[in-house]
């Protein structure tokens, strides 16, 4: 599709660390009046694999890039660069839009467009009360979790689960001196350039943050959530849901389930969800169910000719 500079656009921003093929892939499917910026994982390095992909004209690999630990708070900073590049790119988005390298679109991309273009001004992010999370609010700030590297040239994993063991004691945690309400909630979230600005804003006015963050569980969960729950835009965020408690739960645009791999035989559940992305696809396993959601996107073009 030609890509068009001053056009209202959807930006993406995409979690990369593996699969290049279906990062590919990936990337010109979702290109319709999109810009697309990549955070590659600083581990992986860029390979061949990922240096030899040929990028829709919209999509680039960002610069700043961090190396990503599961749980841990490099990825609010993979994050944070990923919503520092498409702000300063200059274009106008209606929303930022977080994605993993293993997702895939289940909806046409015009019709997700289409979506966020319609609705100007709401953020989703779903949250609530971190408290309530499954790994309550003095658990997951509160505790050293020590999700990533203390010693970066060997591998010390078993020295952080002895940590990890060792600072369980009510003795050796934090104490919060936090006078914000905490949230909780999915890590991919859709938000406007308004509240990206905001967020980015808060985190440069706060730097304390990054010290607070730094030994907290899974702080992709709950980040971003917090600051948006004490923002001026936590009304167009839907405010603080009650009632529920997993992150599947709290999905945005995305199918809620966790850690599952779709294949063939899932094509019509994802077909019948009011959803627009779902996780995880690989350029393996999920190839024939990506010819079929293509096939059907296909189709929905066809008939409203």
């Amino acid at each position: 599709m030609e890509y068009v500079k001053d056009e209202l656009k959807v930006a993406y921003l995409i979690l990369a660390h593996t699969d290049a093929k279906h990062l590919e892939k990936l990337t010109h499917t979702i290109s319709y009046k999109a810009r697309i910026f990549i955070h590659l994982d600083k581990k992986v390095g860029m390979s061949k694999d990922f240096s030899d992909i040929v990028l829709p004209q919209s999509a680039e690999f960002i610069k700043e890039r961090v190396k990503v630990y599961w749980g841990g708070v490099s990825m609010i900073r993979a994050t944070v660069n990923l919503i520092e590049a498409a702000l300063a790119s200059g274009e106008s988005f209606s929303h930022l839009v977080l994605l993993s390298g293993l997702d895939y679109p289940i909806k046409p991309p015009q019709e997700i467009y289409t979506f966020l273009t319609s609705q100007p001004s709401r953020q989703f992010i779903r949250f609530i009360d971190l408290a309530d999370s499954p790994v309550p609010e003095t658990g997951r700030l509160s505790r050293y979790w020590f999700m990533e590297p203390i010693f970066p040239f060997f591998d010390d994993t078993l020295i952080r689960r002895v940590l990890r063991k060792l600072f369980e004691s009510d003795r050796l945690q934090r104490k919060l001196n936090e006078d914000r309400k905490l949230a909780f909630g999915s890590q991919w979230w859709v938000i406007t350039p308004e509240c990206a600005t905001y967020i980015l804003e808060f985190v440069k006015n706060n730097p304390y943050l990054w010290n607070l963050y730094k030994y907290s569980h899974a702080p992709d969960e709950h980040f971003f959530h917090t600051i948006v729950a004490n923002s001026p835009y936590i009304e167009q965020a839907g405010g603080f849901s009650v009632g529920i408690k997993w992150p599947h739960h709290l999905s945005n645009l995305h199918i809620g389930y966790l850690n599952k791999l779709y294949c063939e035989e899932n094509f019509e559940y994802l077909k019948e969800s009011d959803k627009f992305f779902a996780r995880k696809f690989t350029s393996n396993k999920s190839s024939k169910l990506i010819n079929l959601i293509d096939a059907h996107f296909n189709s929905c073009a066809s008939s409203t000719l």
